[in-house]
């Protein structure tokens, strides 16, 4: 799971995959990035 801090008090979990080996797929960390930014620019409160 990625989480990430959306303030000082709200953490948002942005994405969920299960990992088979210890590096994190590329595909799933520009996955994971673009999450993030549509969340951020659509949460009011940001």
């Amino acid at each position: 799971m990625v989480f990430f801090a959306a303030s000082s008090r709200r953490f948002v979990m942005v994405h969920g995959f299960l990992m088979k080996t210890q590096k994190t797929p590329k595909a799933e960390l520009k996955k994971t990035q673009k999450l993030m930014a549509d969340f951020l620019a659509t949460d009011p409160t940001s």
